[in-house]
């Protein structure tokens, strides 16, 4: 067989063979992307910074009225609801206001919980702090659906507009972040809230 014939044996297999290996890491190279994409697929979800395949275990809910009106006095109120029975050994609890717009008096809690470590309406940070810690080793247990007050207070509105009432997470103050640990891992337990907006008139 001469030098030709083998040549044009040769050319079609190896071009075959450059086609499959191209195939083959096309394939790959598609297969890694996708593994990429999950990956980094952003993560939106609960606050605390908690991933959103995280499911919230607790409800906290900013109660109070949307309208209100100029130096009259109204009550909110802070429940948190277990979505399955936990025991915490401790909770944190940092609600965000606006201390230019409101003046914040009589700050009491749910009969149920211990007495607070530390409680405090900080009108230099804009926040109502309350820490509770469970003497108990067994924790403090929530049951499922049955709501615990962690703070209620009188709000008087000293300005017009639109204001609001909110958990804070830790995202803009890392040293102030809501949290419920668990009595028997130590884990920080994710939870959803919400935002309470009041709109102040004459």
């Amino acid at each position: 067989m001469n030098k030709s014939n083998i040549l044009k044996i040769l050319v079609p297999i190896v071009a075959i063979v450059i086609v499959v290996e191209s195939l083959v890491l096309i394939n790959n190279l598609n297969k890694k992307k996708q593994e990429v994409v999950v990956k980094e697929t952003p993560k939106s979800g609960l606050v605390n910074n908690k991933s959103v395949n995280e499911k919230a275990v607790v409800s906290v809910l900013v109660n109070g009225v949307g309208a209100m009106k100029l130096n009259e006095t109204s009550t909110i109120e802070v429940k948190a609801s277990a979505l399955q029975t936990k025991s915490v050994d401790s909770i944190n609890v940092y609600l965000k206001y606006n201390p230019a717009a409101f003046e914040l008096s009589n700050l009491t809690f749910d009969k149920r919980l211990p007495t607070p470590t530390f409680s405090k309406i900080s009108i230099n940070k804009g926040l109502v702090v309350v820490n509770f810690l469970v003497s108990d080793p067994s924790g403090l247990k929530m049951m499922a659906s049955e709501d615990i007050t962690l703070m209620k207070f009188d709000a008087k509105p000293k300005s017009v507009g639109k204001f609001e009432f909110e958990i804070n997470t830790g995202n803009e103050l890392k040293e102030s972040a809501t949290m419920f640990v668990e009595n028997a891992t130590s884990a920080i337990l994710p939870f959803s809230s919400n935002k309470l907006t009041v709109d102040v008139g004459r």
